[in-house]
């Protein structure tokens, strides 16, 4: 069942499929970052963490820009394989990174909405609360949720 949102953040279109035992732990979005140098253009960075069905992690990082509402940039990594004793590491590294890249280019401190859905277990309450977040839309199709 398509799930959407009237919040223009969730032009992110960050499209991957979750298997059906896999669950969300945490999302953040950035606010638009604009830049001095060219006025018409935003980046948003998008982060997933997903506890996978085989009980280790993985972390979907999302880079977009946006010219006049469309696409231009598009920068996906996703680190496979994390066990659970190094996901904290592993997602602040990552943030990190990209956090400090943004700003040093754009000049601008991040402001970061932040989803924690560590305490949800069952699926349909995760989309649920995604769907109310806003910031990202997600969609049920066979069992599996595809962020979009």
């Amino acid at each position: 069942m398509p799930i959407k949102t009237e919040n223009p953040w969730s032009l992110l279109n960050a499209s991957f499929t979750m298997a059906a035992d896999d669950r969300f732990q945490k999302i953040m979005v950035s606010a638009p970052v604009l830049f001095a140098t060219a006025p018409d253009v935003e980046t948003i960075l998008t982060f997933f963490r997903i506890r996978r069905a085989n009980a280790t992690y993985s972390i979907v990082s999302i880079v977009k820009t946006y010219q006049k509402g469309k696409v231009i940039s598009r920068k996906d990594l996703t680190k496979d394989n994390i066990p659970e004793s190094r996901i904290e590491m592993e997602s602040n590294a990552l943030h990190s990174m990209f956090t400090q890249s943004i700003e040093e280019g754009s000049g601008v401190k991040l402001q970061w909405n932040v989803l924690d859905l560590s305490g949800d277990t069952e699926m349909g309450k995760q989309v649920e609360k995604i769907q109310q977040w806003g910031h990202v839309a997600a969609f049920v199709d066979d069992g599996k949720v595809s962020p979009n």
